[in-house]
């Protein structure tokens, strides 16, 4: 007669893990087992081959327990994800403003930007990409311009506010003493 003598169920789940995911999305996770026959993990994760899988459709801290089973008995692993779904970054930008001079300067608008999910890729204005914290132009005369920042995320999320930054240029007005034309040598 032969004897056969089995190891022990052994389970190893992955570590602990915080996740942002862009939109619902189903996260997977390795997980190693020997001796195991039968495998179940904590809904709504689900296994395939040797992975774990995890819908996210909100965001949530997920406690998961991995169960293996074998011919000499059980082992058990646990581990949790906090999985969140990305939100958008915030933009504010400073008061809108008029400013009135002759010969109106470089204005700098200040804006803040702030993301719970830390992942803004760009912040960009009526030129381009801007770096600090920012934006500052040369009005080219009277009018309004609009200054929008927005921000954008590694989920392509964007947030924006604008500033309306109103220009008035004097111009300095010139009074001629009233005389005929004569007077300055012009013809009639």
């Amino acid at each position: 007669f032969r004897v056969h003598i089995s190891q022990r169920a052994d389970v190893t789940c992955p570590g602990n893990d915080t996740v942002v995911v862009c939109g619902p999305d189903t996260v997977f996770y390795k997980f190693s087992s020997t001796s195991v026959t039968v495998l179940t993990i904590t809904p709504p994760a689900f296994i395939v081959a040797d992975s774990i899988g995890l819908p996210v459709l909100s965001s949530g801290i997920f406690n998961l327990t991995l169960i293996g089973s074998g011919p000499c008995g059980a082992d058990t692993c646990s581990f949790f994800v906090d999985a969140r779904i990305n939100t958008k970054p915030t933009v504010v930008s400073g008061r809108d403003t008029t400013l009135i001079d002759c010969v109106v300067g470089q204005y700098c608008v200040p804006f803040t930007v702030t993301d719970p999910d830390n992942n803004v890729t760009s912040i960009t204005g009526p030129e381009g990409t801007i770096t600090g914290n920012q934006y500052c132009f040369t009005p080219t005369g009277t009018g309004e311009y609009r200054i929008i920042i927005r921000a954008t995320d590694a989920c392509g999320a964007v947030g924006a506010d604008t500033t309306v930054v109103r220009v008035v240029q004097l111009v300095a007005d010139i009074f001629c003493p009233k005389r005929n034309a004569e007077s300055y040598g012009l013809p009639r």
